[in-house]
């Protein structure tokens, strides 16, 4: 759905401007109302927190603070970092002190996102790390969300159960589905949007169309290169955003029903109640294997084949390292003693010294250790094995080259799709490429497109806001852009990143101009 049209199919989140008032932070405001605002906050303990980065280089522009005070009109805080005093100044340490008491100790933070790593650019300004309790709220929502439809379900069958009581039941409806709000669009692993957490659970819009914006150029009237219209559309978006998670803390930590939320006033929602932390995630039933050493395995590796000798005991430990050792001195002393005996014969003065790079690597499943020796009998170069304890050596032929001297036979180690033929391998890897395509939008996101956009466009705007996408692709109806990302925080940083309306008619001709004036 485009933006136009969800905006038409529910009313827009509008908070009364008698509950809050709009507070700009910069270079320009007044000694007397920072005084007054570090009053403010100083006074409450709850607080909501968004942030807003310049449209040119995706840098945090805008901090935004949303106080939940005991009495009401709460502030909404807009911190605009491009016009900040100077260091040093009093000002300057003021702002300071504003951030230090909004992120003390005792207070509650909540937020749409990571906000730790949203603020990591600007911690200087902070006693950081930030000490406040820290909540993200959007990990939270999607079970609150099927906690309150399955409330709903409930609800509803009892309900029907009057009816069928009082003979007025209605059979076009199933008493086991929750009529009122649609199931979730996402999958299990995947968090919401905010705009579509505030269209889903409480029937409002949210217009973020001002996302993309100049956050940088300045929001006051007097010192802004903005136009009227587009500053106060800014204005709107920025304190809308902000309150609109202030909106939804209460309803997800003290889980509140569709019924409580209908019933209960907005003003309810804007001042402090008792803080509790919200219900622990649902923890993924997925477990890694952990490989153990099976020391039995290894026990059968190093079994003789001498009947005579007793085999490796179960209640016995064996140590790789110490059997290697033991079987490479042995191997050195039994070389050195074929080299002597090859010197008093005069068969041979240039035999070549074994040396650990002819040892070949250790496997998982067998150990074989080989050296080069030598065995001179009749005049013939032979293989001798030797059996020591529970390791056996190998003992390989040399090989003689035109020019008199002995060379080790090379022995590439060959991998198991190596040994394959052509075909096989072009079997294995047609097989290995349709399974991972499988994979590749199993974290997406989906936002729908402007028909004029290319592929090209639409990568080139991805690149800009700094979404690492692996593939991109239109669906059946090449109306929606499908969006792959690696993994669960990438989905959940693009979802939060790029706009609902990023890729529509107005954002098209935007990108034109921007192009045609370079």
């Amino acid at each position: 759905m485009e933006c136009k049209g969800v905006a038409d199919m529910y009313p827009a989140f509008v908070v009364p401007e008698l509950i809050h008032e709009v507070i700009f932070v910069n270079q320009y405001m007044s000694m007397e109302a920072i005084d007054r605002l570090l009053n403010h906050i100083s006074d409450c303990y709850q607080f909501s927190v968004d942030t807003e980065g310049e449209v040119t280089n995706n840098r945090l522009a805008i901090i935004q603070i949303h106080t939940i005070p005991r009495t009401l009109p709460s502030m909404v805080i807009l911190l605009e970092l491009c016009h900040l005093p100077s260091p040093g100044s009093e000002q300057y340490a003021k702002i300071e002190q504003i951030l230090r008491l909004t992120f003390r100790s005792d207070n509650y933070i909540y937020a749409w996102g990571d906000m730790r790593k949203e603020l990591e650019p600007v911690n200087h300004l902070l006693d950081w790390p930030i000490r406040s309790e820290l909540i993200n709220l959007q990990p939270h929502f999607a079970g609150w969300y099927e906690w309150a439809r399955t409330l709903c379900r409930v609800q509803n069958l009892q309900e029907n159960v009057i009816k069928v009581e009082s003979n007025e039941i209605n059979r076009s409806n199933d008493p086991m589905k929750c009529t009122c709000h649609r199931e979730s669009p996402y999958h299990e692993s995947q968090l919401w949007s905010l705009q579509n957490a505030l269209i889903y659970g409480f029937d409002v819009f949210i217009d973020k169309t001002a996302r993309m914006a100049h956050w940088s150029h300045g929001l006051t009237y007097s010192h802004s290169s903005l136009s009227h219209a587009q500053r106060i559309r800014m204005i709107h978006y920025a304190k809308n955003d902000v309150m609109a998670v202030t909106y939804l803390v209460r309803p997800i930590v003290e889980r509140w029903s569709f019924t409580r939320i209908k019933e209960t006033k907005i003003e309810a929602r804007f001042t402090a109640f008792e803080p509790i932390l919200p219900a622990p995630l649902r923890q993924s039933s997925t477990k890694r294997k952990v490989k153990n050493l099976d020391v039995q395995k290894l026990a059968k590796i190093f079994e003789t084949i001498d009947p005579d000798i007793e085999s490796i005991s179960s209640d016995d430990e064996i140590y790789l390292n110490q059997v290697n050792q033991d079987v490479t001195q042995a191997s050195e002393e039994h070389v050195e003693t074929e080299l002597a005996t090859a010197t008093n014969d005069n068969i041979n003065d240039d035999l070549i010294e074994p040396t650990n790079g002819d040892l070949v690597d250790i496997s998982d499943d067998e150990i074989i250790i080989r050296n080069i020796g030598t065995q001179m009998d009749n005049d013939d170069v032979t293989t001798t094995q030797y059996e020591m304890g529970s390791a056996e050596v190998i003992w390989q032929d040399p090989v003689i080259i035109a020019d008199g001297n002995y060379e080790a036979e090379e022995r590439t180690n060959r991998s198991k799709h190596q040994q394959r033929s052509i075909k096989a391998r072009n079997r294995k890897n047609n097989k290995h490429n349709k399974q991972r395509r499988k994979h590749r939008y199993r974290h997406f996101i989906k936002r729908r497109c402007y028909y004029r956009f290319t592929m090209y466009e639409m990568k080139k705007i991805l690149r800009y806001y700094g979404i690492t996408f692996t593939h991109v692709k239109f669906d059946e109806t090449s109306e929606n852009l499908i969006i792959g990302l690696k993994n669960e925080e990438n989905r959940s940083e693009a979802e939060h990143q790029l706009a609902i309306d990023i890729f529509n008619r107005r954002s098209y001709y935007h990108y034109r101009r921007r192009q045609y004036h370079k």
